[in-house]
């Protein structure tokens, strides 16, 4: 059985997956229970090139369903509950730094980490840099969003924030020994992607507003990529009221 392990779901991320796997196994993460959302190149195949980190994963293929995070999580706790002791359900661009086994040393049911959150600072999307190194500290956010470790013989259902468990004795951490980091926009033209997919709804105002308040690229260079990526945005932010 496993201490500290965690649950990934993940769909075309590959290009960040070793650094997430690499950054949260150094805070303490031993095991990576990762369902690949039927990536277009597979999570199995992409490990097998990295032996050192496939042996810490076991990868379950999971299909798009109507609920499709609530019901990896629920298949999570139905098939892996007994093989950790605790788990921390995050996404593929939200990493630990520390020592995450120093904060949950009192065996707690639930801890609950605030996430410092990163803008994009205008970075390119294929740019050769770690996410760590494409980010900068004057693009910190500090709002009001977290994620959770739980306790998995006391956890009821896992919710993308928030874990239910039994006693639901909650601990909120305060970074003394580890903080999460999310890095909210990667990029520019990976934003534009995900709202051509449909992971982020055209009409959602705060989404956009965050978005187009937090970069400072010029109209003429946010046109070029719209138009490259054939997306009309019809939005309404601070920068072009």
């Amino acid at each position: 059985m496993h201490y500290l392990s965690e649950c990934l779901l993940i769909k075309n991320e590959n290009q960040y997956l070793r650094e997430h796997i690499t950054t949260n196994a150094r805070a303490g993460i031993e095991h990576f229970f990762i369902y690949d959302n039927n990536s277009d190149n597979s999570v199995k195949k992409f490990l097998s090139d990295y032996p050192e980190l496939r042996k810490r994963c076991t990868i379950e293929i999971f299909p798009d369903t109507e609920h499709k995070q609530l019901d990896c999580y629920e298949h999570f706790l139905n098939s892996h509950r007994n093989d950790s002791v605790y788990c921390t359900f995050v996404d593929t661009d939200e990493m630990f730094d520390g020592d995450l086994l120093k904060e949950i040393s009192n065996n707690g049911d639930v801890y609950e980490f605030r996430g410092l959150i990163h803008g994009c600072n205008n970075q390119a999307f294929y740019e050769d840099k770690s996410l760590k190194d494409r980010f900068f500290a004057d693009k910190i956010y500090r709002w009001n969003y977290t994620k959770c470790i739980a306790k998995l013989d006391n956890l009821i259902k896992q919710y993308p924030h928030q874990s239910k468990c039994k006693k639901n004795d909650k601990i909120f951490v305060t970074p003394a020994f580890s903080q999460l980091h999310h890095y909210y926009y990667k990029s520019f033209e990976e934003f534009v992607w995900k709202i051509k997919r449909g992971t982020i709804q055209k009409n959602t105002v705060r989404w956009l507003n965050n978005f187009f308040q937090d970069n400072t690229l010029p109209d003429s260079e946010v046109k070029e990529v719209l138009d490259k990526y054939g997306i009309d945005l019809k939005f309404k932010t601070e920068k072009n009221k």
